[in-house]
């Protein structure tokens, strides 16, 4: 009964969530943005049924009409958001798209996390919030690009310093193993998943922002810290190093793009 209960309130709020994101991001984003966000969708859909099957551990009709059932009609995102008969031609490749790439996803996905250990599940798990981690930040530099200058620039900003603390995270935790401090293959998952914190607070600034100084400052006041760390350790510059090239960098490569902007303006 439990399980028939949570089911029934998670499809309710998936349904809602899935029409929510196709009006947002699925149809209006580029194609491989929208492609990105399908798949991310019906992978979610597949390791939230897989974790709640494995907590509840309901009967074989339960698990199969309540459970994997149930999941595939949310892993459709726009299921009864339009009429099939008013989309225009120029829509129906966009709405094939979102129509069945999630939910092909679910299936294979839930056919592998069938099969697939505990250690394996945890690490979806985690793998799957940095994504929805990276698509909320995405969400918010695009939400903040269509803002008036100051609001999209202190976002860009905000979005920035996130990046840059994120990034110096990644670096330090190599500084400390390179100390002695941390075993080295402990690091792999940790880098990985502040480094892409990292790029997609960058790449969510970097849309956001209307002058170039609001992204690279972040991460060159970051590096300025760090350097005060070579007081202490000199591998301190592994940390400041990156941080500056990043900065300078971005701030170049967006200046470029916003010249070229106003040219072809």
């Amino acid at each position: 009964m439990v399980f028939f209960l949570i089911a029934v309130v998670l499809m309710l709020v998936g349904r809602k969530v899935g029409w929510a994101l196709s009006r947002r991001a699925l149809y209006p984003a580029p194609a491989g943005v929208a492609a990105a966000f399908c798949v991310l969708w019906g992978y979610i859909v597949a390791l939230g049924m897989r974790s709640l099957i494995d907590y509840q551990h309901p009967g074989l009709i339960l698990r199969w009409i309540m459970g994997y059932a149930l999941a595939a009609y949310v892993a459709i995102p726009n299921y009864g958001l339009f009429d099939e008969a008013t989309i225009p031609d120029h829509a129906a490749r966009r709405h094939m798209l979102v129509s069945n790439l999630p939910l092909s996803v679910y299936i294979a996905a839930s056919i592998a996390l069938a099969f697939a250990g505990e250690a394996t599940v945890a690490a979806s798990i985690g793998l799957s919030l940095a994504a929805l981690a990276g698509a909320a930040l995405f969400a918010l530099g695009k939400w903040a690009s269509r803002r008036p200058p100051v609001v999209a620039n202190v976002a860009a900003f905000a979005l920035a310093a996130g990046a840059s603390l994120s990034a110096g995270l990644a670096l330090d935790l190599w500084v400390q193993a390179w100390a002695g401090r941390i075993p080295p293959g402990n690091l792999i998952s940790p880098t990985f998943f502040w480094l892409y914190l990292a790029a997609a607070g960058l790449a969510a600034s970097s849309t956001a922002m209307q002058l170039p100084s609001m992204v690279s400052a972040p991460f060159l006041l970051n590096g300025l810290v760090a350097v005060v760390g070579l007081v202490l350790d000199i591998r301190y510059l592994l940390v400041a190093g990156p941080l500056f090239l990043v900065g300078v960098g971005a701030h170049m490569f967006l200046r470029h793009r916003s010249k070229r902007s106003k040219v072809a303006a």
